[in-house]
């Protein structure tokens, strides 16, 4: 039986309850094992947590402790966001706002602000973020003046092309009579 294969399962939710149920349970049999595997190949630590549609909790540890990856984890993420604010605030207070884009600087403000490490902050890191912020206002200003300044230029440039065609109509109408 040449050419019979896995046929390809298109991802979708599957409707029949059992036929769900039973993927389920293979499903996560085979990211278990896949789990394991890639925790002894590789020496890494793998973490996996499941629930499945009625609240019952799956996991798998490769190492001695799930709480201890799940704390390390935790911090990780503590760690990260404290490390990208700081990358960012260090930008804001070397005076150049040209190293943030404008959305990249809105975006930047937003998990700033969002964050517990504004509470803390001193009158003048608040002032930078301000002066940037009004620098990037102004960015986008400038750049909606351009923008609107040249659909002025097409308008008129349309209106004149329009004006030029009446014109050829109208002389080649004069120079072809109907007969």
């Amino acid at each position: 039986m040449a050419g019979m294969g896995r046929r390809r399962v298109e991802i979708k939710r599957i409707s029949d309850k059992i036929s769900r149920q039973v993927t389920f349970s293979k499903r996560r049999s085979g990211l278990i094992k896949k789990a394991k595997e890639l925790a002894v190949l590789c020496d890494v630590e793998v973490a996996l947590i499941v629930f499945s549609s009625r609240g019952k909790l799956y996991h798998f540890c490769s190492g001695d402790s799930l709480e201890d990856i799940i704390k390390r984890y935790e911090s990780y993420l503590g760690e990260a966001k404290v490390c990208n604010c700081a990358n960012e605030t260090r930008v804001l207070q070397s005076g150049q706002p040209t190293e943030l884009t404008g959305s990249e600087l809105l975006c930047a403000s937003q998990r700033f602000f969002e964050g517990p490490w504004h509470e803390n902050m001193d009158v003048s890191t608040l002032i930078q973020w301000e002066k940037h912020l009004d620098s990037a206002r102004r960015r986008v200003t400038s750049h909606e003046d351009t923008v609107d300044a040249s659909i002025n230029v097409y308008n008129e440039y349309n209106q004149e092309a329009f004006a030029i065609q009446e014109m050829l109509q109208q002389l080649h109408d004069q120079n072809n009579p109907p007969q």
